[in-house]
């Protein structure tokens, strides 16, 4: 029987990475990803937030990761 992964409920903030799309239509690189800090508690229940997974993907030629 696989042992459960632990959470951390004493985590408040998380840095994770995003997609940026507010350039699209400028001269600045697109898509960007950037990097913010979240609130680690569910908006709904108030409960931990999952835990993020990277996210490989190709868009306008490029291979980008973000957190999912």
């Amino acid at each position: 029987m696989p042992m459960p992964v632990p959470v951390d409920h004493d985590l408040t903030e998380r840095a994770v990475r995003v997609i940026d799309r507010s350039g699209w239509g400028t001269s600045t690189a697109y898509p960007q990803i950037r990097t913010v800090t979240l609130t680690w508690v569910c908006p709904a229940c108030q409960g931990p937030r999952g835990l993020p997974k990277e996210h490989l993907f190709h868009e306008d030629g490029h291979w980008l990761t973000c957190d999912h």
